[in-house]
């Protein structure tokens, strides 16, 4: 069921159940525990089904009333006993301080406990920690009263949770409740009667949007957020048919209705390939035309550099798309979709289910935030990969167009001067080994999903070991692409993660790497048992025999998974002709 669907909240509820009720598997699951000042238990179903539509079953926990502080010292409470793939830092002002309607209130008294809250959070648990920015008091929000001096106050204090928020980027993040309260209406968005009756102040479309905040911080987490944006051309990126309009007919202009809101949307779109999400084309159309927009429309703010890929031809979308997860080697739930035609978005949604499919907004004013608001591409934090990401797969084309030059797959491999390069993990690239556990899901080994802060924590850990790799060939550099993971347990190493981008595959990258990290891990360790483990997932079947391919011995399956040993060495295959590896 998509969101503009839901209609009621009973038909919501309806659909949360039905979802519950189901009984296939899921393809992930997380848990939620909410520290609140205020009645939070209203936002459950509308969490539950913004996760549940992405695959993920949430199992939902509220702490009492303003015992946040409590929950969060009290080695024996559920936050701490069972550390939670995500905390909520819920607040409301007059429960933070209750004098905070009276006449010269100071925000002082609030930021101080804001700031022990959130001390105790990131010392005692290891949990991502989503925190609201503060409103005016309720009763004062849908009144008369003069709020000059409180709205003077609570600003300072959002300032200052801004603050704490860059200080601590991979561990608290904010969900701005300002921002929420504008889009849902301002005062509107405030549930009288429930507020009088039960301290939960805020209507359903609010409760929606909150859901969808956390949803967000959920879905990089556990490795969901989409990569890449696929657009149909007419009556989405400008209005009107180019085949039929002609250049100057179409409508794309910097102040003309219509056409100012589609540069609007194209702005944000250029925006979004800037933080690094691919582009790619998807339209019935004549190549030619649509070049011609984008090579000359003197409005158009995309250019062919945008682009990762492109199908404009006259086929069946559906199958176009399918032809880009294959050519781009990411996965279909990785697409969003957007297209202005109702006929090619159900014939997407019901071959394509994994993509995402939008349309275009009957009201175009607010085509421009349509991408924003849902939040399905942004990550936590961003890395130099990510701004890159255009121009590595602009260059891997060109690398395929090299491999149809060859019929024999070593000649290939060694013309194109691979340089490898491995490294322990450090402040620098902490971040994006952090990304490549959330998000790479075909060559994992394990697909165990870990913050920055995990990250930190193997780093500061002697018996523990991160080690990156970056890949650089004579087209460019494809930037930090595997992580290894070790743990020393006794007498034997323990190989926690492994992963390789899916865009460094098929070049025999993960056994320069393996050879050089469990060589590090004998320097430094001394004489090990090697033990290592396969987890089987919906997408990295093609990673099942990994371990079997460099002499690790299977031990007795149990569990739904490969466990394996060695007492020497793996007997990794020959890679010295291709490859230019070095650890440093």
């Amino acid at each position: 069921m998509s969101e503009d669907q839901l209609g009621s909240l009973a038909t919501l509820l309806d659909a949360v159940a039905a979802a519950e009720a189901e009984t296939t598997a899921w393809s992930g699951e997380v848990s939620i525990h909410f520290l609140r000042n205020y009645t939070t238990e209203f936002a459950d179903p509308f969490l539950k089904f913004h996760l549940m539509r992405d695959g993920i079953r949430p199992e939902i926990s509220h702490g009492g009333y303003d015992t946040m502080a409590q929950e969060l010292l009290d080695p024996e409470s559920a936050v701490r006993q069972h550390d939670p793939d995500v905390l909520v830092l819920s607040l409301l002002i007059e429960f933070l301080d209750p004098e905070c309607a009276n006449p010269g209130w100071s925000a002082d008294k609030s930021i101080a406990r804001i700031d022990e809250l959130l001390d105790y959070a990131v010392e005692r648990v290891r949990t991502p920690v989503v925190v609201n920015s503060l409103l005016a008091p309720v009763d004062r929000l849908v009144g008369d009263a003069d709020t000059t001096h409180i709205d003077h106050e609570v600003s300072r204090i959002n300032a200052h949770l801004r603050q704490r928020v860059e200080a601590h980027p991979s561990r608290i993040f904010l969900s701005d409740f300002a921002e929420l309260f504008g889009r849902c209406g301002g005062p509107d968005a405030i549930d009288r009667r429930l507020w009088s009756s039960a301290q939960a102040p805020f209507d359903r479309r609010f409760l929606n949007e909150y859901a969808k905040d956390i949803a967000y911080f959920v879905r990089v987490l556990k490795g969901r957020a989409r990569k890449c944006l696929v657009l149909d051309c007419d009556n989405t990126l400008w209005g009107g048919v180019i085949g039929e309009d002609g250049i100057d007919g179409i409508a794309l202009h910097d102040r003309e209705e219509p056409g100012v809101h589609f540069r609007a949307f194209q702005e944000a779109v250029v925006g979004l390939v800037d933080q690094g999400v691919m582009l790619a084309l998807c339209s019935k159309n004549n190549l030619d035309d649509v070049w011609q927009v984008l090579d000359e429309h003197e409005h158009c703010l995309l250019d062919r550099s945008h682009l990762v890929a492109w199908r404009i031809n006259w086929e069946n979308k559906a199958a176009n798309i399918a032809s880009l997860a294959d050519e781009l080697n990411v996965g279909l739930d990785s697409f969003v979709f957007v297209d202005d035609s109702p006929q090619e978005r159900a014939l997407v949604a019901e071959m394509l289910p994994d993509v995402l499919v939008l349309g275009v907004p009957d009201d175009l004013s607010t085509y421009a935030s349509l991408l924003a608001q849902e939040r399905l591409f942004d990550t936590t934090a961003r890395s130099d990969e990510d701004r890159k990401r255009t121009v590595m797969y602009q260059d891997a084309t060109l690398r395929k167009e090299q491999r149809d030059r060859f019929s024999d797959l070593t000649d290939y491999l060694r013309s194109l001067e691979t340089v490898l390069r491995v490294f322990p993990v450090d402040d620098d690239t902490k971040v994006r080994v952090a990304q490549l556990t959330q998000k790479t899901n075909q060559f994992n080994l394990t697909t165990r999903r870990y913050s920055v802060a995990d990250i930190e924590a193997f780093m500061n850990d002697p018996d523990a070991a991160v080690y990156a790799m970056s890949v650089s060939d004579r087209y460019g550099d494809m930037g930090l692409t595997g992580v290894l993971i070790a743990r020393r347990c006794d007498t034997a190493a323990v190989i926690d993660t492994l992963l390789l981008s899916c865009r460094v595959l098929g070049r025999q990258l993960e056994f320069a790497f393996v050879d050089l990290c469990l060589g590090a891990l004998a320097g430094a360790w001394g004489s090990m048992t090697w033990r290592a483990e396969y987890l089987p997932t919906a997408k990295n079947a093609q990673v099942e025999d990994f371990w079997d391919r460099v002499g690790f011995v299977a031990e007795p399956e149990g569990g739904g998974g490969k466990r394996y040993s060695l007492d020497r060495r793996p007997s990794i295959p020959d890679y010295s002709r291709i490859i230019s590896a070095t650890m440093e």
